[in-house]
């Protein structure tokens, strides 16, 4: 074999290695054991700049977290922790209400569409890699929601709470998947108004105990510091 076609081999392996190694296909899953440090006790942190400035960007929202959780683990391995972004969304309705939301994120969570090999990697869908943090605020009516939910209190505050009910967006049919059957979501009434925030689920105890924590940490987005 020519000393060309060898080359040419080894760099289509090489990249091939490259592409399993990022979780494109996945293949053929590699080992991905969790590191002691993936469950650390999650810390609260000032939002980044750009964060803030779509909090204020928001201002029908009425709120927003003055502290989240940040990335201490990226991926593949040696990777740099993914960044805190915001996603600001436009006013929707959900049955007979209307509300406006805000969404803030890092990483990206392995679940059912995955591909094969997913469930090594759930650990990963823990704060130390992924974050998927939502809040909705009802400009008119009461928001509909999972029709599980029971009265609970979070964050200091009372309302009706409803737990991840799959590892991935199959939801039952009815309300069961209304912001996210794989997100634990707490809705209540502040001001006159309904209120929705939603956490994707790393496991519905831990992440209802986080949910209550960053809810406390919610003001009015007139309030918080400008960036």
């Amino acid at each position: 074999m020519s000393s060309l076609r060898l080359a040419v081999l080894g760099i289509a392996a090489t990249l091939m290695w490259v592409l399993l190694d990022a979780g494109v296909g996945d293949a053929v899953p590699k080992a991905d054991p969790p590191p002691r440090a993936a469950f650390a006790t999650v810390r609260l942190y000032p939002l980044p700049r750009g964060v803030l400035t779509q909090c204020h960007l928001a201002r029908p929202v009425h709120l927003c977290p003055r502290r989240l959780p940040r990335a201490w683990i990226g991926y593949p391995h040696g990777a740099p922790p993914p960044a805190l972004t915001a996603e600001r969304f436009a006013v929707r309705r959900n049955a007979s209400d209307a509300e406006v939301g805000i969404s803030f994120s890092y990483g990206a969570p392995w679940e059912p569409g995955s591909g094969p090999g997913w469930r090594q990697h759930l650990w990963r869908n823990r704060p130390c890699c992924f974050l998927h943090f939502e809040l909705w605020h009802a400009l008119r009516g009461r928001p509909i929601f999972p029709s599980t939910a029971r009265p609970a209190a979070l964050g200091g505050l009372r309302g009706d709470l409803a737990l991840a009910t799959s590892a991935g967006l199959a939801c039952l049919t009815g309300s069961a998947g209304v912001y996210f059957c794989n997100h634990v979501r707490f809705r209540w009434k502040q001001g006159g108004s309904w209120f929705v925030a939603t956490l994707h689920s790393f496991g519905n105890r831990e992440t209802t105990a986080l949910l209550s924590r960053i809810i406390r940490e919610l003001r009015p987005i007139v309030s918080l510091p400008h960036p």
